[in-house]
């Protein structure tokens, strides 16, 4: 999906409030399947292919539906209206409809959507948020293996315009262990339930990353690692952060993404779900990275 014009609001997507006289690529929306488009005065609606209804834009009438009368640069999901078989959505000045199926308005066994696309490497520098930058958990790993400042065991959280908590954990197992990997995650799943309410969760090989280069280029970054490993990447959504952490407690990079804080994994007391697979795994599984991906109000 691609949007131009009047963006003073974020009513274009695209992480920023400037105007664009040329289609530029609503990078969140790139993964997604877009089914229907909406524009009020100053704000946007999308519904995809996973019944996820998407807005951005100005919000100070409420017309975004997400509970408060703030803005947003970024396509943001309206967790009020998951579980619901949206067929079309309308937008007038500053007021939003979504229709329903009326036949089948709710969805059966209905899970949170995947994340939207959110790149954390080196976006400090970046201006042009329309580029294609890889895979979004890619390069927040990819600038943290390779940044010496983050290479202690710890949990790096980036607060940012999303609704949902998503964690992650990226790792390495041996060809052996690897294929034994889904049964494994599956068991710490069943344990990790019993504590904590994880609304999904998936488990993908990472077959390849990308880096951005100094001249704005797209290149291959191969993980270092040993003869006969794999790597995976575990992600779980759950409704709120297991704790809250001082956002000071940590080392802090700012990007065009949102505050990222890095934390050690001793200042972690109460991280359940890290130490769960921290303890569970650390004799099997190398080279753990943990990262939350949290909403900006926490």
């Amino acid at each position: 999906m691609y949007s131009c014009g009047y963006g003073s609001h974020g009513q274009l997507g695209l992480r920023t409030q400037s105007n664009f006289a040329d289609p530029q690529l609503v990078f969140a929306l790139s993964k997604k399947q877009t089914i229907s488009i909406a524009a009020g005065w100053n704000h946007s609606l999308t519904v995809t292919s996973e019944n996820a209804v998407y807005c951005c834009g100005y919000g100070s009438s409420g017309q975004l539906g997400l509970g408060d009368i703030r803005s947003r640069t970024v396509f943001t999901l309206i967790s009020d209206l998951g579980g619901k078989r949206v067929t079309d959505l309308f937008a007038g000045g500053n007021f939003s409809w979504a229709l329903l199926d009326h036949n089948s308005p709710d969805i059966v066994d209905y899970q949170p959507p995947s994340p939207l696309r959110l790149t954390a490497h080196d976006l400090s520098k970046s201006k042009d948020l329309s580029k294609p930058m890889g895979e979004s958990m890619n390069d927040v790993f990819s600038k943290f293996t390779i940044d010496p400042h983050f290479n202690e065991t710890g949990l790096l959280i980036c607060y940012s315009e999303v609704t949902f908590c998503h964690c992650f954990v990226s790792f390495t197992a041996s060809d052996y262990v690897s294929q034994k990997t889904r049964f494994h995650i599956e068991s710490y799943m069943e344990e990790l339930q019993k504590e904590t309410e994880v609304a999904y969760h998936t488990l993908r090989e990472n077959t390849q990353i990308m880096e951005e280069t100094e001249d704005g280029e797209m290149r291959v970054l191969q993980r270092d690692e040993p003869d006969g490993h794999r790597s995976f990447t575990l992600m779980l959504i759950t409704k709120q952060a297991e704790i809250d952490i001082p956002r000071l407690q940590g080392k802090s990079v700012q990007s065009s993404v949102g505050e990222l804080v890095f934390v050690k994994l001793e200042n972690l007391a109460g991280s359940n779900w890290l130490r769960l697979f921290s303890s569970k795994f650390e004799s099997i599984f190398k080279s753990m990275k943990f990262f939350e991906l949290r909403p900006d109000s926490q």
